[in-house]
Order: C-alpha cells, then structure tokens, then sequence
C-alpha cells in the first residue's frame, strides 16, 4: 500500500520525515540545517496531517490512520510475503532449498533458507 493510496482512504496528507526519508545522502546532507528541513534532524518518523471542521473529527481521522500505518509498519509473516521473499531470493541468486528435521517445528515451514 502507498503513502498516496493511505491519504485517499484516510482524507489525510502522509509525509515521511527525518533522517533517511530523503532517497539521496548526498542531497540529504546539503539539505540538513537550512530552513524547511530542520525534521532531518530527527528520527525517521511518519507525520499525518488531518483538515477538518472540528478538532474531534481530525483526532478520529488521525487515530484510524495512525493505527493503519502503524499496521502496515508491523511485520507479518504471511504466505504471501513468504512467496515473495523466495522470489526475491530467487531472482538475487539468493534462494537455498534447506533439508527439514523430522518431527522439529522446522517441519512446520517450507525449508527455505534466504541469504543476505
């Protein structure tokens, strides 16, 4: 999901600030201290912005795409991100089939071993 698809579903405005949140170090570098970018010398974090006509319908808005956000930062290990993940490695050259243990909670998974 993207950061442009959250601020549709949510009526909110999404941006991502802080240290890293620039893709170029080298713009990221120059960019540091001067006026407009003094959040590059935070943490990197998600700022949501919320435009209402009442504080408490911006507070519900923020909370549900707050909780959204902070859903989509949590990692979970479906089957569908596992298939992923094996393509990836597949694709890198990465992907290494692992022998199972019979009767171990490794027989639970597909005995795949990804590299880094």
């Amino acid at each position: 999901m993207s950061a442009r698809i959250i601020e549709r579903q949510f009526n909110v405005t999404l941006l991502i600030r802080g240290t890293g949140s620039i893709r170029n170090t080298e713009t990221e570098r120059t960019l540091k201290g001067k006026k407009g970018y003094e959040h590059l010398n935070e943490p990197l974090h998600v700022l949501l912005i919320a435009r209402g006509d009442c504080k408490e319908s911006c507070e519900e808005t923020l909370d549900k795409a707050a909780e959204h956000v902070e859903s989509l930062l949590t990692p979970v290990h479906d089957e569908y991100k596992k298939e992923q993940l094996v393509r990836y490695a597949i694709i890198n050259g990465t992907y290494e089939e692992r022998p199972r243990k019979k009767g171990s909670e490794d027989e639970k998974d597909d005995g795949l071993t990804l590299h880094h």
